[in-house]
């Protein structure tokens, strides 16, 4: 994880700010976002799920530092393409993200570090299970839900988000 970035968040305070953008670069030829311009936010836990049981509820803690986002209110500003965001995120030892959906956007989990499993719920509501070893990679379609729960040391992936064109 990018342990440079100077400020670590609260996840409720990170998304309840409004605000113009989260980059301050020069949005010149060549874009650059140095780590001192990155926030980190502790969500504890991320995508919590009160109507669901178990991991899918979500527990634990993630750090996630906020790469590039062209999402709601973190949006930099700065992209020309149907980007979302991209994140680095490290999910400590047996924490769990919750069920979420994706009803607008794809995400590409990538597996840095650790082990991870996942599940995906498919549009037809089939459960799919399976684990992440560094290395793997892993998709959620539009339509999709889908929660996963790091193994004993913990998981560290960069997840990248695409809205259709």
């Amino acid at each position: 994880m990018n342990r440079n970035a100077i400020r670590v968040v609260d996840g409720d305070e990170f998304h309840r700010q409004p605000r113009a953008s989260i980059y301050n670069g020069e949005l010149g030829e060549v874009v650059i976002k140095r780590a001192s311009q990155m926030t980190t936010v502790r969500y504890a836990p991320c995508h919590p799920n009160a109507g669901a049981q178990g991991d899918a509820a979500g527990h634990g803690e993630t750090l996630t530092t906020w790469v590039f986002s062209e999402d709601g209110n973190t949006a930099d500003g700065i992209s020309q393409t149907p980007f979302n965001l991209m994140v680095d995120f490290v999910v400590e030892p047996h924490s769990a993200i919750g069920l979420h959906r994706h009803d607008d956007k794809e995400e590409i989990y990538y597996l840095l570090e650790g082990e991870m499993r996942m599940t995906v719920v498919t549009a037809c509501g089939e459960h799919h299970s399976f684990d992440l070893f560094p290395g793997d990679a892993h998709l959620i379609r539009i339509g999709q839900a889908h929660y996963g729960v790091a193994g004993s040391q913990g998981a560290r992936m960069i997840a990248v988000c695409v809205r259709p064109a």
